[in-house]
C-alpha cells in the first residue's frame, strides 16, 4: 500500500514537470505516508528502500524547498539507494575482505576473475 501511494505522489510530480503542486492537500498526504511508515516502524514490512528514499526526498525537496524538477527525485532516490552498498567497495579492514587504500588497488580488484563484490563494473 505504501510503495503504491509513494508512486501515485512521484505520477503525480511528473505529470506537473517544470512547476510545482505541493499545495497544502500534497504536503498533508506526504506527512501522512511519513507517518503511516513511523507508526509501523515496529513491525516486518516489506517497503523497498527506495520508495522510502523518494518520499524523503519529495518531502525535503519538493514539499519543503518549492523543488519542480521531477527527475531530481528519480536521482536523489538512486543515489542514496546505491550509497548503501559502497560499503562493498570499502569493506572493514581485519574481517574476511580486503581494505583498499587507493583506487588503483579498487579498479584492479574488479578485473580479478571471481570478484563478485559488485552487481556490474559500472557500479564498481
Amino acid at each position: 500500500m505504501l510503495e503504491t501511494e509513494i508512486e501515485a505522489l512521484k505520477t503525480r510530480i511528473w505529470q506537473h514537470n517544470g512547476s510545482n503542486i505541493a499545495d497544502r492537500e500534497f504536503a498533508g498526504e506526504v506527512d501522512r505516508l511519513i507517518s503511516v511508515f513511523y507508526d509501523d516502524i515496529g513491525e516486518l514490512k516489506v517497503v523497498s528502500i527506495r520508495s522510502l528514499f523518494d518520499l524523503f526526498v519529495i518531502k525535503t525537496l519538493y514539499v519543503e524547498r518549492g523543488g519542480r524538477d521531477a527527475g531530481v527525485i528519480d536521482y536523489l532516490g538512486d543515489m542514496l539507494t546505491r550509497y548503501l552498498f559502497t560499503r562493498e567497495m570499502f569493506p572493514v579492514a581485519g574481517g574476511s575482505h580486503q581494505m583498499f587504500a587507493y583506487l588503483s588497488d579498487l579498479l584492479e580488484e574488479t578485473r580479478k576473475p571471481g570478484s563478485a563484490h559488485f552487481q556490474n563494473l559500472f557500479e564498481a
